[in-house]
């Protein structure tokens, strides 16, 4: 829920930050992808895909 509210508000450090929680939380790179691809109505394909990139900054980094 914060990270789709993280990535609401354009805000890159808590879409980190979330996503690095999330992932400590035991989330797959499929749950997080899912969480942000699911809110693309609402916020729109532009910020979906500035956050999808964001998450991928850490999702990267822990592999």
């Amino acid at each position: 829920m914060q990270l789709a509210a993280s990535a609401s508000i354009r805000a890159e450090g808590a879409v980190h930050s979330h996503t690095r929680r999330a992932l400590e939380a035991g989330a797959t790179n499929d749950e997080i992808y899912n969480t942000l691809i699911s809110i693309t109505s609402t916020i729109g394909f532009p910020t979906v895909a500035a956050a999808i990139s964001w998450a991928e900054d850490i999702i990267l980094d822990n592999e």
